[in-house]
């Protein structure tokens, strides 16, 4: 029921899967009960089993997914290895192209996490961003080409690509995340009046040259 079909062989397998779209030459063509597909181009969704609720669109995108389930593939080629992988997002040329059962996978941008195959819960935004990556586990990549320290690394942030030199924000320290029940062998440390002499704070206004024309600051501008 409620099967939507549009080109040469779409859908032609399907026998008991309901609310698909198929749109293009052989997208969804070897579907036979998988529900709630869209396939939107040449290709798309072609090699598809029973899996559900998978959105393809752009040429070969999704080809070869068989069960997988819960995947969107924006772009030519996305995704166009997986199988049997889960929950993956795609959008771009080649984004997750390789993947085939890794799951929880986000790629942004064309060629982003394109050779990952069995990565799992990967974060890529832009560019070739997570190109090297091969596995690896909970790893985020943001920016231009950003890589983390090999293709199979683990529990990682990596903030563009080896060229950034700075890294501008409002605050002046990363805070990690803290909690007592995580520790043991808690001591207080021995240190009195001689080290409280030594801490110097600071009060200050923020004036930033970017708030004015060629960064020259006239103070016009601070804040109170």
């Amino acid at each position: 029921n409620f099967n939507s079909t549009f080109g040469y062989h779409s859908l032609e397998s399907n026998t008991t899967g309901g609310a698909n779209t198929a749109f293009g030459v052989q997208s969804l063509t070897n579907n036979s009960t998988g529900s709630l597909n869209s396939a939107f181009g040449i290709f798309t969704l072609f090699s598809f089993g029973p899996g559900n609720s998978n959105s393809a669109f752009g040429s070969s995108s999704l080809t070869n997914n068989t069960i997988g389930s819960f995947n969107s593939a924006f772009g030519e080629y996305s995704l166009r290895s997986n199988t049997t992988g889960i929950f993956n997002s795609a959008f771009g040329y080649y984004s997750l192209s390789r993947n085939t059962d890794g799951v929880s996978n986000c790629a942004f941008g064309d060629s982003s996490l394109s050779n990952s195959t069995t990565g799992d819960r990967i974060s890529a935004i832009g560019y070739s961003s997570g190109s090297t990556i091969t596995g690896g586990f909970n790893l985020t990549l943001i920016g231009y080409d950003a890589e983390p320290t090999t293709g199979v690394s683990f529990n990682q942030i990596t903030l563009g690509n080896n060229q950034v030199t700075s890294l501008r924000c409002n605050v002046t320290t990363i805070t990690s995340l803290s909690d007592s029940r995580d520790k043991k062998n808690i001591i207080d440390l021995p240190l009195g009046l001689d080290f409280i002499s030594k801490l110097k704070p600071r009060l200050f206004n923020w004036d930033k040259r970017e708030w004015y024309e060629e960064n020259v600051s006239d103070g016009s501008k601070m804040q109170e």
